[in-house]
């Protein structure tokens, strides 16, 4: 392994393949803890087994992040680059036998956050932040991506989060083919009219699976595209699965550009937008078990499992785009059950990159997250009685009763104050004399009945509250009161 320290100008072009038992690694963390932070550009040229990871761009980095250039088996993971005009290539590389170039084979591109310039960068410049003119099994999840670029479009500035085409080169490998795209935070918050999409899928062969994404729309590309996907090869197959799409207003024309030719198979996505477009295009995809809201929702038709414009879809909170669901969505209980391949959900307190996840059993929901039980947050309320009281942080009193809504697991610091002259004895979860108790609000202590007590003589306890943590969680802070 090769740890990077201090301040890296220099372009870094990997000489050599690794092997499945020795792989080229590349850390931007030194050994001591530290990041390093590099304004250059990786190339793997035509380079196999290696890995790139923990690397921190300068803010504003111009360069391309990495090159990825034939070869296979690579990893570019767990990477920092903000504000920046670079991203992440995939190119084919060093002609074969027979004079057609390699494509690049089995790459993972996982939890890394990249977001673009918010510049101006022309009609004459088209980025994007993950593009390929031709790769196979390529795999991009827990990414955080974030398209930014302005101006006004046209020219050749269409500029994408991720874009897939073919090289109309001569010496073409092929098709682009076999993509996965997973559980990523994809965001287009341009201020550009038009020529942005969240992808743009063109040329793409072999199954090809979309599932489990945040897609959210913020401003710009009024007159561009969400997700699209055109000029597929005969064949192809797109799983669109278990997305949740927001298009606030202004955020793009439409949400889905379908054309022909392929099949695409679109089950428990919720889409949810202001005036836009939801679905366009001349390819009618296989639909079922879908959310459709907004004023040009399509109609559900023959669609199983749909839902049109329902009265709230109860998201947690929509305004600070918290798209997890509250236990009486709509979407819980009514997705179809898509199989172990589709199964992962993102847990409803995720943060990008790299969310944790979850695995979906018993019925599903639908749209990226699930809503659970023990994720749930979770109510602490405390009655007063007596002349002692009970407080900490995130409660709320009025009167003789403290109610506080805290998230699931975290942790919740009791501090007891009892009458003047009086020593604290907890029992049950708690213990010891001092003021004060955390309690963990988790599942772990359900069902569970706990006392809280303030001594203020040998034998004698003060009452000094009472505590109910809902959804299941249950800890008694019970005692006997003397005046």
């Amino acid at each position: 392994m090769v740890h990077l320290c201090g301040t890296i100008t220099s372009d870094l072009t990997l000489q050599k393949n690794g092997t499945a038992l020795n792989v080229i690694t590349i850390d931007g963390t030194d050994t001591d803890g530290t990041k390093a932070t590099y304004s250059g550009s990786f190339n793997t040229a035509n380079t196999s087994w290696w890995k790139i990871q923990n690397v921190t761009w300068a803010n504003g980095s111009t360069k391309n992040l990495i090159s990825i250039i034939g070869g296979a088996n690579g990893i570019f993971t767990g990477n920092n680059a903000t504000n920046v005009t670079g991203g992440v290539w995939i190119a084919q590389g060093a002609a074969d036998a027979n004079n057609k170039s390699t494509l690049p084979n089995n790459i993972l591109i996982s939890n890394n956050y990249i977001s673009s310039t918010a510049a101006d960068l022309g009609s004459n410049v088209q980025y994007d932040i993950i593009t390929t003119e031709g790769s196979r099994n390529v795999v991009i999840e827990g990414n955080y991506l974030e398209m930014r670029v302005g101006g006004v479009g046209g020219g050749v500035s269409h500029n994408d989060v991720i874009q897939t085409y073919q090289s109309g080169s001569t010496a073409s490998g092929g098709n682009p083919s076999d993509w996965t795209i997973r559980n990523n935070w994809i965001v287009m918050n341009s201020a550009a009219a038009n020529d942005r999409s969240w992808t743009m899928l063109e040329n793409l062969s072999g199954t090809n699976n979309i599932y489990g994404n945040i897609f959210l729309g913020l401003q710009g590309a009024g007159a561009g595209n969400g997700l699209n996907i055109n000029s597929s090869v005969t064949g192809a197959v797109f799983n669109v699965f278990n997305n949740t799409f927001v298009a606030k207003n202004g955020a793009s024309n439409n949400v889905l550009n379908l054309s022909t030719p392929g099949t695409i198979n679109l089950k428990n996505n919720i889409f949810y937008t202001g005036g836009q477009t939801i679905l366009t295009g001349n390819l009618a995809p296989v639909r079922s078990n879908n959310i459709w809201i907004g004023t040009n929702a399509p109609s559900c038709g023959a669609e199983v499992g749909c839902i049109r414009n329902p009265a709230d879809i109860k998201f947690v909170d929509y305004a600070n785009n918290n798209f997890a669901l509250k236990s009486d969505s709509p979407a819980v209980n009514v997705a179809a059950d898509l199989g172990s391949t589709f199964a992962t959900y993102i847990n409803p307190n995720a943060t990008w990159p790299n969310p944790s996840m979850g695995a979906r059993s018993g019925t599903w929901d639908i749209g990226a997250y699930e809503f659970d039980v023990s994720a749930a947050p979770k109510t602490l309320t405390l009655n007063i009685t007596g002349t002692g009281t009970v407080a900490a942080t995130g409660l709320t009193c009025t009167g003789t009763t403290c109610t506080g809504i805290f998230n699931a697991g975290a942790i919740v610091t009791l501090t007891a104050t009892p009458p003047n002259g009086a020593t604290i004895t907890w029992g049950g979860v708690c213990s010891g004399t001092a003021t004060t108790c955390p309690i963990t609000m988790d599942a772990q202590h359900q069902p569970a009945a706990h006392s809280i007590f303030v001594t203020v003589a040998p034998h004698q306890h003060v009452l000094i509250g009472q505590m109910l943590a809902m959804c299941f969680l249950q800890h008694w802070c019970a005692g006997q009161h003397i005046m």
